[in-house]
């Protein structure tokens, strides 16, 4: 067909074919010999680091058309079945701008496709189940494509070859049969087998490469809207006249998109090419060179991301103007957000944690830090972890959005001092600043972590007044990093879902192709420093392989990470060989891309080649086949000048070792010479990456949101999986519970990609909470990972998102109405009379209620003073309120009370908004007056008394007196906000608490004296009320969770996610 097409022309035209990745002459992908064995027996991972969907596809035409051919700029592109479905994403590609690697498609580049699937056009949408039926399929196809082509390399003879080609063609016959062919076997029997020939060809030389292109682009898993980015006057799709299938989504197009052409090929099917070449090319050749007149709302030129501001007749102006002025003028000009969110205040308040290692037997830890401060000495020992606990609140909506300032020595270039100077400046100017000169948060659009976010915090910083290069220099990456924190937390209470699914909800994607499906659980990799002791070593990696049921904190990680490096190579490849021997086979689940029996090395680039060399080869003393059970290893050379030149030594050392890396502190360099700008960094990268060869031994970035940013990170993530088909392991700073929770929030979105494949999923570097000897959270970070070092993402984000005071207070008021105004219901006082009716006994109106509450200076230690009139006698109500265990009759949201010995301890399980809480506490039986005391000795600090004061023989008073001292997270978050906090829980909590603790026991001495009836409608009556106060308490509903209902599901006894 080019040759037909050339023929019709002018000279002036040159044509480009290119096969794609996998495709004809294209390098082999996985179709080696070589790699088959490799394959089989286990050692490699099918299609690691290779990315050949859709959209990888056509970035690698891009880059090879303008690294190969020099063309800055495409005329037109025409592709056939796949390649028509790469030609249209290759436009969408281009939508960002020109790039320094890439040739551009614009909007005058015409587009033809040939039997080529645009995507889910409005009329022939599929459903969800045949996107699921079509998925299956083509995996199964995949595989049997894979296991035929392994089976015959294996076992490569003579025979076998035959064989090979008899079961190809065999193969074919039946793909062949499908209606989209026309029947070509019957029509024309000579151009049926000349296609069979080629096509057996093609996969007995590489099977694998075409299995694995097949699976990556099958259309549910890649975005289907590209047809609605047509210019319809520059486009054009072909069909064969006897392919039913794709003549009628040529129609259905045409009628979508008035303009667009349609040409049908008489007596011809799905096989264009082969069945009609010279139509094929006389068609397109009279729309190539036919003139084009676009009509005015066709056009859609292209405009690069940049904040901007429309003007009136419809062009753009860059907002290049910072301060005050230029945030003025923006606000006059953009549309109100959907979701907007207007900044109040901000406060911050500091915290200080000790490090501890070797299973908590040594304070501090060594070799934390990059550059000297990696080295296992004194002078680089981490004793403690210091920072800041930082809010934004909103307005008017009175949101809280939390977040972590907390810089790193021998990471961070601030210290923690400065950090706080800095907090304190932002803080004064922010209460300083008019309301009218600060941006509006855009919650939609920032949560989508796709540019919008960092330049909402930039024009934040100019309306502050620091604008100039010198303040916006100083202003620590840690600091735009908490500041990122608390937006995205304030954006996703605003839109009333917690963190990880809005940021999954708002992803980049068509609401058709949702990008991301984000699992509940969140892989882990656990850490051995380099100060840890032959002994101490050799506990921490087998505790992270079995667990102790007398050792909470005994976990299983899925993959372990040693520090290497600063030591002789044998010690270090001891240290690899002793993570090994304790650890599991290697495996990876394909359903769910779980990993087991991994270990990893950092060695933060402390050896030169001669010494990553000497490392190899004493791992290689030590047990051949150590080096292919290495997932891999950071950073392992020292820095060379430049990011390409790194990437250049790196892959040498591959090459000569096997050994695959991981990038870390290049990326953070890369990042910090450009800026932090997401463009310039990602054509840095494609610069290394592909312009000075394919870099086939990278496995994954390591990103560190508290230094490279959050929305960053996520950038980075996107790339590494998307364009790069390698894996992204978020990392800590061994930030605190706060901190570690946004890593993973983050983390969860990046394996939810769809283009992170089970192959390049690695356990995330979040296991320094094990070295940490509190936390900022309660409970904290390390109660919601599991024994198998498994995360919960979901209950995890539904704990910071119960943080939200404002979201809190709608459902109290909405669902449980005040006292003045609340219309009589069934679970109201009754008079205590020897015989009464069910109606007299369920619509009294209720007795008084008392209650009074402070709040200490600090705003943690919050105390509340509840009284309340009962029915029954003190003894009654002593001996039924103290029998412990059956406090979760009168409370929905305790989930249990167990007595632990004889000595009055008793562990208490609490359930509020989807987290579980618990503690241990002390408790006494009070003789005069009658009554309980209790304090708490872990988890949650409370402490009270509950008194039953006689004021007649048949009736007494309950007093209840208590004490909760709330997280330091928290405390910032009360003080100014303690008003609503007391309200809460002197009027809400304790007084629902005191009312069915009073109507549960009336129940139960109605039905003591054979008042069934009675009995039976007052238990109603709590029950009635228990699902009210449980609904209030419980999540809100969110259409995007999979869990489907009005609340969280919470965790189950034996700490697995329901």
């Amino acid at each position: 067909a080019a040759s037909a097409l050339l023929k019709v022309l002018s000279s002036e035209w040159n044509i480009v074919a290119i096969d794609l990745p996998g495709h004809g002459e294209a390098p082999l992908l996985l179709s080696d010999h070589r790699r088959a064995v490799r394959a089989a027996l286990g050692i490699d991972a099918e299609g690691r680091g290779i990315d050949v969907s859709i959209d990888g596809l056509a970035k690698a035409v891009l880059v090879s058309l303008k690294r190969d051919h020099g063309i800055e700029e495409v005329d037109a592109v025409c592709g056939y079945s796949l390649g028509g479905r790469v030609g249209l994403a290759m436009k969408r590609s281009c939508q960002r701008g020109p790039s320094n690697i890439m040739a551009h498609v614009t909007d005058r580049t015409k587009v033809m496709l040939l039997s080529a699937n645009p995507g889910s056009l409005p009329t022939l949408s599929p459903t969800g189940e045949e996107k699921s039926d079509r998925t299956l399929y083509d995996d199964l196809l995949a595989q049997k494509m894979m296991t035929l082509w392994t089976s015959y390399q294996i076992s490569s003879t003579e025979t076998s070859t035959s064989a090979s080609y008899s079961t190809w063609s065999d193969f074919l016959s039946n793909w062949y049969q499908a209606p989209l062919w026309g029947g070509i076997r019957e029509r024309s029997y000579e151009r049926y087998s000349d296609m069979v020939r080629k096509r057996t060809g093609s996969l007995t030389a590489r099977g694998p490469d075409l299995a694995i292109v097949l699976r990556a682009c099958s259309p549910p898993r890649n975005i289907d809207t590209d047809w609605s980015g047509a210019t319809a006057s520059r486009t054009l799709f072909v069909a064969g006249d006897l392919d039913a299938k794709y003549s009628d989504i040529g129609l259905q197009w045409q009628k979508q998109c008035p303009g667009l052409s349609y040409a049908q090929i008489a007596n011809s099917g799905h096989a264009l090419l082969t069945e009609a070449p010279q139509e094929v090319a006389e068609t397109l050749g009279a729309f190539i060179t036919k003139t084009v007149k676009v009509l005015p709302e066709e056009e859609t030129a292209f405009v690069p991301f940049s904040p901007s501001v429309d003007r009136e007749d419809g062009s753009q102006e860059d907002t290049v103007k910072v301060g005050q002025e230029a945030v003025a003028e923006a606000a006059e000009s953009l549309p109100m957000p959907k979701v907007p969110i207007e900044l109040h205040s901000l406060d911050f308040e500091a915290y200080s944690v000790e490090l501890q290692s070797n299973g908590g037997k040594t304070k501090g830890a060594f070799g934390i830090g990059w550059g000297d401060r990696a080295k296992p000495n004194a002078d680089g020992r981490l004793d403690e972890r210091r920072g800041f606990i930082i809010n934004l609140s909103s307005r008017d909506s009175n949101l809280v959005g939390i977040g972590e300032v907390a810089p790193l020595k021998g990471l961070h270039q601030e210290t923690t001092e400065e950090a706080e100077i800095l907090l304190d400046l932002l803080k004064k100017r922010l209460i300083a600043a008019p309301r009218d000169s600060l941006p509006v948060i855009d919650a939609e659009k920032v949560l989508a972590l796709d540019g919008m976010l960092s330049s909402y915090v930039d024009t934040l910083f100019g309306s502050l007044g620091l604008s100039s290069q010198a303040e916006q220099a100083s202003l620590a990456t840690s600091i735009r990093s908490g500041i990122e924190m608390s937006v995205l937390s304030l954006a996703a209470q605003a839109c009333k879902t917690p963190l990880p699914q809005a940021l999954a909800t708002y992803s980049p994607g068509s609401p058709e192709m949702p990008a991301v499906s984000p699992s509940k659980l969140l892989p882990l990799n656990g850490i051995v420093t380099r100060g840890e002791s032959g002994g101490a070593l050799r506990s921490v990696i087998r505790g992270s392989r079995r667990s102790s049921a007398n050792n909470d904190d005994d976990v299983a990680y899925p993959s372990m990470k040693v520090k290497v490096g600063h030591r002789s190579a044998k010690e270090d490849a001891n240290s690899i060989m002793q993570s090994l021997s304790s650890m599991s086979s290697f495996s990876i689940d394909g359903s769910t891309g779980k990993r087991a029996g991994g270990v990893r090395a950092d060695a933060n680039r402390a050896w030169d080649e001669d010494s990553a060399l000497e490392f190899a080869s004493a791992l290689e003393l030590l047990d051949p086949d150590l080096i292919d059970r290495i997932e891999f290893i950071e950073e392992p050379l020292q820095s060379k000048y430049g990011f390409a030149m790194q990437i250049k030594s790196l892959e040498e050392l591959y090459k000569k070792t096997g050994i695959r890396y991981a990038l870390d502190e290049s990326i953070a360099d890369l990042a910090e010479e450009h800026d932090y700008e997401f463009d310039a960094i990602a054509d840095g990268i494609h610069a290394a990456f592909v312009e000075q060869g394919r870099a086939y031994g990278c496995s994954a970035f390591v990103l560190k949101p508290a230094l490279l940013g959050v929305e960053l990170s996520m950038q980075l993530a996107r790339l590494a999986h998307g364009e790069l088909g390698i894996g992204a392991v978020f990392s800590s700073s061994f930030d605190s519970g706060v901190g570690l929770a946004y890593a993973s929030f983050l983390a969860s979105v990046s394996d939810g990609l769809s283009s992170a494949n089970t192959l390049n999923k690695y356990p995330h570097g979040l296991g320094t909470f094990s070295m940490l000897s509190g936390d900022t959270l309660s409970p904290p970070f390390k109660s919601y990972v599991k024994k198998d070092g498994m995360l919960q993402v979901v209950t995890l984000g539904r704990a910071l998102y119960g943080l939200s005071l404002a979201d809190m207070r709608e459902s109290f008021t909405t669902v449980v109405p005040q006292e003045d105004d609340a219309p009589p219901t069934p679970f109201e006082e009754v008079d205590p009379k020897p015989k009464e009716s069910v109606q007299d006994a369920t619509q009294q109106k209720p007795e008084k209620y008392q209650a009074t509450a402070s709040t200490s200076s600090t705003g943690r230690d919050i105390s509340v003073q509840v009284s309340l009139p009962l029915p029954f006698s003190d003894d009654v109500a002593c001996s039924r309120f103290s029998d412990l265990p059956q406090q979760s009759r009168w409370s929905p949201w305790l989930n249990s009370v167990a007595y632990l010995d004889a000595g009055g301890e008793t562990e208490w399980t609490l359930n509020v908004r989807g987290v579980q809480y618990r503690w241990r506490a002390i408790s006494r039986i009070l003789d005069n007056p009658r009554g309980i005391t209790w304090e708490s000795i872990s988890g949650l600090k409370n402490n009270g008394v509950v008194e039953f004061i006689p004021t007649s023989q048949e009736e007494c008073l309950m007093k209840v007196k208590m004490t909760i001292v709330t997280p330091r997270v928290l405390a910032s978050v009360f003080r100014g906000t303690s008003s609503f906090v007391e309200e809460f829980l002197q009027n809400k909590l304790l007084k629902w608490s005191l009312e069915s603790f009073r109507d549960v026991v009336k129940a139960d001495l109605a039905l003591e004296r054979g008042d069934v009836e009675l009995g039976d409608a007052l238990f109603g009556a709590v029950e009635g009320k228990m699902n009210a106060i449980e609904a209030t308490l419980s999540y809100p509903v969110n259409k995007n969770d999979s869990d489907g209902g009005t609340k969280p599901s919470g965790v189950s006894d034996d700490g697995q996610e329901k």
